[in-house]
């Protein structure tokens, strides 16, 4: 469900991380003949391998009763099996006399209902404030199966570091560190590899 960037602009970096280019790479009007050959070329044959059950919601600013109707109808009519809310914060619905923590929280608690109820796993990004505390609050934390933060290396130019704090059913911990990254930016991004 994509409550921030529009679907459109997530195929486009789904596609590109396929053909491994860059996803600005949609918008060079000027580029060669022979770019947008091998582009159309590609789109082509992605779109015959493409997963087809991969749905796009296109919910900027979505109201919390929208999130709850449309993820639940997915659940039953179409048997999703996995979900992602980009992103937690942008959530609206807030009701009369809820500060942003709470009604925050009821969204994460939802979530993991819902994800229990219908056996969908669900991944919901969240933005950090300055101190690398989730911004509003503790209420997806305390939701979470799995709660990791994404972290950029100061010592190795695009790498990131996993630190895993909080895991129901595995191990707790980093993967990676400042010196050794787990993941890496890609050149021809923006997408995490493997290191």
């Amino acid at each position: 469900i994509a409550a921030e960037m529009g679907a459109q602009r997530i195929a486009q970096r789904l596609l590109s991380a396929e053909m491994n280019i860059h996803s600005e790479a949609w918008k060079a009007v000027d580029a060669p003949q022979s770019s947008r050959d091998r582009m159309a070329s590609d789109i082509q044959r992605y779109a015959e391998t493409a997963i087809e059950n991969l749905i796009f919601e296109d919910r900027p600013g979505i109201a919390f009763s929208d999130l709850r109707s449309i993820a639940s109808s997915h659940a039953i009519d179409n048997k999703i099996e996995f979900m992602v809310l980009d992103y937690w914060q942008l959530v609206t619905g807030q009701e009369r006399g809820q500060n942003e923590a709470q009604h925050l929280a009821n969204i994460a608690q939802w979530l993991a209902a819902f994800a229990a109820k219908h056996n969908v796993g669900v991944i919901v990004p969240a933005q950090r404030n300055r101190e690398g505390d989730t911004r509003g609050g503790d209420g997806l934390k305390m939701a979470c199966d799995w709660y990791c933060s994404l972290n950029a290396c100061e010592s190795v130019k695009g790498g990131i570091w996993l630190d895993v704090e909080l895991a129901r059913n595995t191990e707790s911990g980093s993967m990676g560190d400042d010196k050794a990254p787990a993941l890496m930016i890609a050149g021809y991004g923006p997408r995490l590899v493997d290191v």
